[in-house]
């Protein structure tokens, strides 16, 4: 999984808790948006890639109890102490105390962890050891984007801080995701693999969809910052993909 995928990570802040809950449900309800909108693998060992979420399915693939959504991140009751839970019940697969590296077999993190504790620098470790569409460490760490050229890198990032940086944005998305489940979302990337941009997922057709989420975006934006976002409306008014702008994956 890791020689096959490449990838942008962009992390945010939470405040609190609550802050917390509401930022990571949002994030799994828009990662089938944000990882189409980033779509950019025309190529795959040497061969046409069809598979508009590669990505996921490359990871979901080779280690899904760790990968792809957290089960719980939707549930009315989710929280720290759900994520902590989650990731102690894992096998660690390997430790790294800060010297070397060993190999953990089968033993969960909570199993390991009677030997190595749970200072910052293994808490760290056993974070690490998970590999969601949406990561919690200090920060909450969204995995959903395609590898793409700096210039939409840039614009990448405006739209996530455009979304999740603007309180009303939160509230919109964070209460959509209230409403809906991760079976949900595992349908609405059956009908988005079958139907593409003409997918009827989050109340929409998927290009009207993406559409909302680029006019939210730019609310939280200032002049500047919107101009980023000029990218990603071209793409969704023309319903192409990064790797079919010509030159665009030049650098």
């Amino acid at each position: 999984m890791m020689k096959g995928t490449a990838a942008v990570h962009v992390s945010i802040d939470y405040g609190d808790e609550a802050d917390f809950v509401k930022k990571y449900a949002m994030a799994n309800y828009l990662h089938l948006m944000l990882s189409f909108l980033t779509s950019n693998t025309p190529m795959y060992e040497g061969k046409p890639n069809a598979d508009v979420f590669l990505r996921d399915s490359i990871w979901e693939h080779t280690d899904s109890r760790r990968s792809g959504y957290m089960p719980k991140a939707l549930d009315a009751d989710f929280g720290f102490a759900a994520y902590a839970n989650w990731v102690e019940q894992m096998p660690l697969v390997v430790m790294n105390d800060g010297v070397r590296i060993t190999d953990a077999g089968q033993r969960t993190c909570m199993q390991v962890a009677e030997t190595y504790g749970w200072d910052e620098t293994v808490i760290a470790h056993y974070l690490s050891m998970v590999f969601p569409f949406v990561r919690l460490k200090r920060f909450i760490e969204i995995r959903s984007a395609d590898c793409m050229p700096l210039a939409w890198t840039l614009s990448y990032c405006a739209l996530i801080k455009g979304l999740f940086y603007d309180k009303d944005n939160v509230a919109f998305y964070s209460g959509k995701a209230s409403a809906c489940t991760i079976d949900t979302l595992h349908a609405y990337k059956r009908c988005i693999e079958r139907d593409q941009w003409d997918a009827n997922v989050y109340g929409d057709t998927l290009a009207g969809a993406l559409g909302v989420l680029l006019e939210r975006a730019a609310r939280g934006l200032d002049a500047k910052e919107r101009a980023y976002l000029t990218r990603f409306e071209r793409l969704v008014a023309e319903r192409r993909h990064i790797f079919e702008e010509s030159g665009e994956n030049d650098g």
